[in-house]
């Protein structure tokens, strides 16, 4: 993650440097902060001169997004005779890691599935982003009795900041009740005497 040699120019009427190869940030994780990517370095080459002095991101209080991209940064020299100076540094961005666990869930067959739910048990999500589980499993009403996994994805506008790991479910179908609908007796003799056996037709 070395600084690269393009300037930013986003100011008018300021003096414009090379930043220096050996001026690089570290590595921070998703909903950090920018300016917990520490700045390593003191120099910039300002028209071919080489200045020293100390590095500070512009915008400091901004949560960067995933991946690699320049921020900018002002370089303060320590010669007060020059202007200060803002330059892109390059910042990895480690994705967030997320652990979820889906729910066993259980019916009888001839049913229709319950409603799936699962839980975080690793990581924290950053308040407001947009992210989400969506769980689904391959049985259905005609599906026979047996064990069927309950599995999911990550969904959502954040969820390209999130390094998701889910932990499947597992669906129980067993056998459904006999459904009886009518039932009828015919009686060899007009009483019922106690401990006859009865025999239905």
């Amino acid at each position: 993650n070395g600084l690269g040699n393009t300037v930013v120019k986003a100011f008018t009427n300021e003096i414009y440097g090379t930043a220096d190869l050996s001026v690089s940030a570290s590595q921070i994780t998703y909903g950090d902060a920018l300016k917990s990517s520490a700045i390593t370095g003191n120099t910039l080459t300002i028209d071919g001169k080489t200045v020293t002095g100390s590095y500070e991101w512009a915008n400091k209080d901004l949560i960067p997004n995933a991946g690699t991209s320049e921020y900018i940064a002002v370089f303060t020299p320590n010669d007060d005779s020059i202007s200060a100076v803002k330059v892109g540094i390059s910042v990895e961005v480690k994705k967030r890691a997320l652990i979820y666990k889906i729910n066993n869930a259980a019916r009888r067959e001839g049913e229709k599935n319950p409603a799936f739910t699962c839980e975080l048990i690793s990581g924290e999500v950053v308040s407001g982003d947009d992210i989400g589980i969506v769980v689904s499993c391959r049985a259905n009403e005609q599906t026979v009795l047996g064990s069927y996994n309950i599995t999911g994805y990550a969904s959502g506008n954040s969820a390209g900041n999130y390094d998701v790991t889910i932990q499947s479910g597992v669906l129980t179908i067993t056998k459904g009740h006999i459904k009886v609908t009518s039932v009828k007796l015919s009686l060899k003799s007009k009483t019922l005497t106690a401990g006859k056996k009865v025999t239905l037709k």
